[in-house]
């Protein structure tokens, strides 16, 4: 009864394998999760303070203003990830690392990398 189990780990480690860094499955829930914990994962903790100090009106217009410069720096990197050669349709994986690589000078890919 052993074998078999050796072969269903096999199984799973090949799938898992296969399925590393290959998938594109986050979805629109997912990605709006992120930029929402990206956004206001490091202020959380600010928060009270910055409302009892600026006002809640002025915190709240600041946080707005901000959701607003990330939906177009993602606007961007979608702009530029379409341009990247063979990737028109959103096929090809590419990460931050390959664009930076693609579109700037090795001394601002160390940098932005």
């Amino acid at each position: 009864q052993k074998a078999p189990l050796v072969f269903q780990a096999t199984s799973m480690q090949k799938t898992v394998r296969e399925t590393t860094g290959g998938a594109k499955s986050i979805g629109l829930f997912g990605s709006v999760m992120l930029l929402t914990n990206s956004l206001a994962g490091p202020v959380i903790s600010l928060m009270p303070s910055l409302a009892h100090d600026a006002g809640w009106l002025s915190m709240l217009i600041v946080m707005v203003f901000l959701g607003v410069v990330s939906i177009g720096c993602s606007w961007m990197l979608l702009y530029a990830m379409r341009k990247y050669p063979g990737n028109a349709q959103l096929e090809v994986r590419v990460e931050f690392s390959d664009l930076s690589r693609h579109y700037f000078h090795v001394a601002f890919h160390a940098v932005a990398v």
